[in-house]
Order: C-alpha cells, then structure tokens, then sequence
C-alpha cells in the first residue's frame, strides 16, 4: 500500500482518464481522496465490484461527504492496491517481465475489442439501463468476468484501474449526453443551431450513440461548421469531429462527442465515402473513451501557455510536450484511416495526421518570438531551435508509427486485433508490434531507411518518366496526369515523400517535377509537397539545394502562364518570397522580414496608458490592406474605432471601409457616419456613398461562411439615412 498519496503511480491513460472531465477535482485533492481509500482496504473491497450499486452510493456518501459522485467513484478506482499479478510480475527474470508485457499489450488489445465490439453491436442498449447495471456488466465485458480477485490475477494493476475509469467515464458521460438526446429527439434542427452557434436551414438526421451523436448535415449546413472542406485541393471533407475551441459556443461536456458529417458530397465517390468517413469518426469517439491519453492542445492553448514560458529548459520542456502530444494525435487518426478503410496498404499525409495542426503551433511560436523584446535575435533563434528540432523527431516517429501500422494491418492479424494493439500502445513503444510481422523490433530503423531509399528512387524514376515531352507517342497535353502506369498515384506518392524521414533527398526529382510537368494539380501537390519539407527542415537544408527549388519554381511560373495556373503560380510566388527572406538566411533569424503580428506591434507601440494616434491607425490600415477577414478581426481592435469618431477621423474611417475585407469593421465604420452626421462634409459624404456602392458590389466571407446578406441590409440603411440627410 502507498504510505503518501504521490506514491500512487499513474500512467498516461489513467492520468487522462481520472480527469478527462472539467468538473473533477485536481490530481492532488484526487489523490488524497484515493489514499484515503487505500488505507482501508476492507472499504475498497466492498465498493469496487460495483460503486454504483445503492449500498456503495450510500457507503461513498458517509465516507467522503461534501465530495461529488464521479470524484468518490474516481478516487475509489484509483485506491486499486497491488494484486496477484503484480506481486508475480516482480518476481520474473526480466527476459521474462518483457515477454509479460507483450502478453498485456495482447490483454489490452483484447479489451478494448470487446468493449467496442459489445457498444458498436448494442448502441441503444444503455439509455436506459441503470446505472449499478452498466458497470458490472462492461467490467465483465473487459475482463471476461466481474470478480475482483479473478481480475487482480490476470490482469496488471494499470489495466484493471485504467478501463475501469474508461468505464467510469462511459456511465458520467451518458448521464450528460441524455438530455441532449431528448432534445435532438423534440427538435434536433434548433438543437443543433443552438450548440452549433449557427442556424441550421437544411434537413437534419440524427444518430444518438452512447458516446456521443453523429449528425447528417446538407452540405451548406455542413461548412457552416467545418468550413474546411472548401479548400481542400483533392476532395472534400465528408465528416469531422467537433471540439469546444473550434465553436465558441459549442458546450464543453460535448467535446469530442459530436460528429457531423455531410450527407451531400459533390460526386459519386462522395458517396460511398459517407460510411467510411462514419466509421472514421465514430472511431475517434471511442478511442478517447477507452485508450486516449491527453486531451487536445489547440494553438490558442499554445498561444496562452508561450506568455508563461521564461526559461530556455522551459520552452525545451513544452517543445517535448508538443511532440507528445502531436504524436499521440498522429496515432489517433491512423488508427482511424487504417481501421475504417478496406484497404489497408494507404499512405497518409502529413495533414491527414494532423501534422497542418503541429505546423500552426510553430507558427504561433514563432510570432511570439518575434514581438518577445526581452530576447536577442541569437536567443530567440535558438529557443525556436528547441521546437523545430522536435519537429523533425516528431516526423521520424509518425513515420516508424506509420510503417508499424501498414504492416501489422497488412500481416494477416484481424483489423480489429491490429486495431486494439495500436491503441494500446504508445507512440514511444510502436516498435515492439514489429515482432506481429516477424520482425526485430531492434531493426526497424534499418528497415524504414530501406523502404525510404526505395521510395525516393521510385519516385525519381516516376518523375523521370512523367516530365518526359512524349510518351509513347502521345503528346503531354493529352496526357492523363494521374496515369502513372504501374505507379501510385501521385498525389499518394507525394503523400510519402512529405513524411519521409530525410525527404530533402527528393529535392533534386520535386524540382524537376515543378519545373517539367503541365497539370495544375499535380504543381499544387509538388509544391506543398516542398513548401511542408523546407519548413520542416529549415534550419539543415543547404543553400543549392534551396536554389535547386527556387530556380524550378522560377522556370515554371514563366512557362504556365495562362488563368488554370493562376493560383500555382500564386503559391509558387510565395514560396520563392520565403525561401529568399527565411530559408536562404538559414532559417528564422528574427532580425529580417518581421512577420505581420511584429510589424503590427511595433507600428502600434504606445506607451503605457496611452492610446494610439490616428496617424498609427491610418497606417495600420494600410499594412491590413489585402489581409482576410479573420486576420483584420485579430489586429485592428474595437478601441481604435472610437478614436475615429471625430471630425479628424472621418477620412480614415471611410479609408477603413473601403479597404477591410470583415464584414465587422464594415458595420462599425459605417457606423461612424451613421451617428455622427455632422462630421460629414459635401464632399466626404460623395465619398462615403461611393465607398458604400463598392462595398455593395463586393462578397464578404469569414472563412467560407458569406456574411454578404447579414451585411446588405444596414449597408442600404445607412446609404439611405446619409442620402436623406
């Protein structure tokens, strides 16, 4: 028995599961609630068979008064002592505790299989079952029985706590989900607008699961919440899993309970692609249930934690915590893809792997590096050193995780059995499950450089071969881009080169690929492609090889002139601009080409309890110029607009509404002449009716949402009031 709470050793999965819920009591007061527990022992056997049951209600009541229910049943969970097992495991050579181990990585395999298996084929089932029901029958799903001593001798003491407080979870969930369901059940479309913050138009079809509701929404509807899938260059986005930080009003007991997916895909392929995607999600919900082992960490997280960050070896941690993080994320949605896909040998993106998700964070990091004016340039550069350093191991880890994946999926184990041994692996460990298929866990790092090597060689044959100006007689611009003969297609096979551990040997063949080939999709592809592998690399990649590229990009926009090359060369453009003010100086230097959130602050600098002049505003308007709608939102402020309400101000409010692209300060601008007519001269209101008539003719989005008809009517209000006035 622990002689000290801090003595209860935790892993990962129980220290998310144990507090996975907003409303838990903080590790340490749950802790000593635990220890409490763990010193009677008598007390621990009578509640773990079942807390829920009356008599182990009424006994937690007595026991812990004051303390809410999930918190006496957590902390019950969390007193499990020592067992048969454990005691056993102690004794074992350790040749033999290593093949204990792989025997638990069956075990929880197995668990999980059950459980899944047993809610998939019953969803229905648990509304409605009591709760002191709920938890002798899972605890007998998971563990092939409901006896507590059978359970300590075979199973290990991290197992039994750590799926008895998913099952825990399971049952404190429920009860908030039910309300939910009778509302999608009274009125599911004003339920959804209100969690959604949006007003729903379409026809809705709801699916209540007991962990969490599927939603079927008409594609407008669908974008309205996931607006993503407008941009995506090869597809469209079917389903997505929706979180608290992406809506603001989205209520925090549904985080990652609700899955919404668009039941109007623009083709065929769409369609058969609805199941797919279902699955998909569906597996992200109860792979948070059973095995997840930390809740999302969302850029704005990173944005708030970077403020307390002071010290070199603090940044050094956080970087370390990031990688974790992103890894497990990797882990999560590749077990999502390789699980709900027939077939098994796919390659996934970076993005698909939520690695777009890793690259914002550096983003974040280093705009706030940029406007930190307690660090020297050198200093800066090095603290950003410690997150693109993580960056590159984080990639060799999806990777191996990745390669692990395929193969065990592809080795003849049942997907489910390949399923459960990933989630109940870590990251860090993956390389043990190469033993499935036959082998060395201890080789793997020889045998992913083989199949890299490989890959790079296929790939600059395939390049080699497809830049050709004939083949087979047949000239390029009847070519089909995506017929790569015996080849995968290529934007798999980009797919790969991203993720590859050394990916700056595939410069030399994604140069001549830029440069060589006459399909639009194909160049977008190459140069996200090369864009993700310079980021990434940065700070190693040597100046030819930065020049191999800009020198392809170059060529390339001076051959695909016409209007379907518009935006490849907008991208390429882009790229080129970077590589000359970042890459070619040997990565961020923090002393060139300042970002705009450094720009923005060092133009809008004032002293401490003053307010801006409005010739700092006048110009902040400028350096917006051209911006989108989400980035005029976050630098121009709401203060600034009060600063125009004078007569000084009315030239640079009218200069603000006819330059900003958010609908918002388009309404506050307006609003300017609106309430103060008088500041209006003649010839100022000629100009405000002409800026009013070009803000009319244009469109207004905020990400793909159009804010144009929230807009039109107060933009003719106005017009009106200042035409009569």
């Amino acid at each position: 028995m622990p002689e000290t709470p801090s003595q209860i050793h935790l892993t990962k999965v129980e220290q998310y599961q144990s507090h996975r819920s907003e409303t838990v009591l903080s590790q340490e007061n749950l802790m000593a609630l635990s220890w409490k527990t763990a010193t009677q022992p008598s007390l621990y056997r009578k509640l773990i068979p079942n807390p829920y049951s009356d008599d182990s209600q009424k006994t937690l009541s007595e026991f812990f008064p004051d303390v809410k229910r999930e918190d006496a049943v957590k902390a019950t969970v969390l007193a499990e002592p020592e067992g048969e097992y454990d005691r056993k495991f102690k004794q074992l050579s350790r040749g033999e505790q290593e093949q204990a181990l792989y025997q638990q990585i069956d075990k929880s395999a197995a668990i999980t299989v059950r459980l899944a298996k047993y809610l998939q084929k019953r969803p229905q089932a648990f509304w409605d079952m009591a709760e002191d029901l709920i938890y002798p029958l899972l605890t007998e799903v998971a563990f092939g029985t409901a006896d507590p001593a059978a359970i300590e001798k075979n199973f290990a003491q991290n197992q039994r706590r750590g799926f008895r407080l998913s099952i825990v979870n399971f049952i404190e969930d429920l009860q908030k989900l039910k309300p939910y369901r009778k509302e999608f059940e009274t009125n599911a479309k004003a339920t959804a607008g209100r969690i959604f913050g949006r007003e729903i138009n379409g026809e809705i079809e709801v699916e209540s699961l007991p962990v969490g509701f599927i939603l079927y929404l008409n594609r407008a509807d669908y974008e309205k919440i996931h607006p993503s899938g407008q941009f995506l260059e090869a597809g469209e986005a079917l389903g997505g899993t929706i979180n608290y930080w992406s809506l603001s009003c989205f209520p925090r007991e549904l985080e990652g309970k609700v899955i919404i997916i668009n039941k109007e895909p623009r083709n065929a392929k769409g369609l058969e692609m609805i199941k797919e995607s279902r699955e998909h999600e569906l597996r992200h919900a109860l792979f948070a249930n059973f095995a997840a082992e930390r809740r999302h960490i969302e850029a704005p997280d990173t944005e708030k934690i970077l403020s307390q960050l002071v010290t070199l070896q603090d940044h050094r941690e956080y970087a370390e915590i990031l990688r974790k993080h992103f890894a497990e994320y990797a882990k999560n949605e590749a077990i999502s893809y390789f699980g709900s896909q027939k077939d098994k040998d796919i390659y996934l993106s970076l993005v698909q792997l939520g690695g777009d998700r890793w690259l914002e964070h550096l983003e974040k990091i280093r705009e706030h590096l940029w406007v930190r004016e307690d660090l020297t340039p050198d200093e800066k550069t090095v603290t950003y050193k410690q997150y693109t350093g993580k960056s590159v191991d984080y990639l060799w880890q999806i990777r191996e995780y990745l390669w692990v994946a395929r193969n065990l999926f592809n080795c003849g184990l049942s997907a489910e059995k390949a399923e459960a041994l990933l989630q109940n692996t870590t990251v860090d460990k993956v390389g043990r499950l190469a033993r499935y298929f036959g082998v060395n866990p201890n080789d793997t790092a020889l045998k992913i450089q083989q199949e890299q090597d490989q890959q790079i060689g296929e790939f600059s044959k395939e390049v080699d071969e497809f830049t050709k100006p004939k083949r087979d007689g047949v000239p390029e611009s009847e070519l089909d881009p995506f017929a790569w003969g015996s080849y995968m297609p290529m934007w798999e096979r980009m797919e790969q080169i991203t993720m590859l551990t050394h990916p700056k040997e595939a410069i030399p063949s994604l140069a001549k690929l830029i440069e060589g080939v006459n399909d639009a999709g194909i160049l977008i592809n190459a140069i996200e492609g090369t864009e993700v592998i310079l980021y990434m690399h940065q700070f190693e990649t040597k100046t030819e090889e930065l020049s191999i590229v800009r020198s392809a990009l170059k060529n390339m926009i001076a051959k695909r002139t016409n209007d379907d090359f518009k935006y490849v060369r907008t991208r390429a453009e882009s790229l080129i601009q970077t590589i000359d003010e970042v890459y070619m100086q040997g990565g961020v230097d923090f002393i060139h080409h300042p970002p705009l959130i450094a720009r923005v602050a060092k133009l809008m600098r004032v002293p401490e309890g003053q307010s801006p002049v409005l010739g700092q505003i006048a110009q902040l308007i400028e350096l917006l110029k051209g911006q989108d709608a989400l980035t005029w939102d976050k630098y121009f402020k709401l203060e600034y607009i009060d600063l125009l309400k004078c007569p000084e101000g009315v030239p640079i409010a009218i200069r603000l509404a006819e330059t900003t692209s958010y609908s918002g300060w388009v309404v506050q601008a307006l609003g300017i002449f609106e309430s103060n007519p008088e500041n209006l001269t003649s010839e100022t209101k000629k100009q405000v009716l002409a800026v009013i008539d070009e803000i009319l003719s244009r469109e207004y989005f905020i990400k793909s949402v159009s804010m144009t008809d929230h807009l039109r009517p107060y933009v003719l209000q106005v017009k009106d009031e200042i035409e009569n006035s």
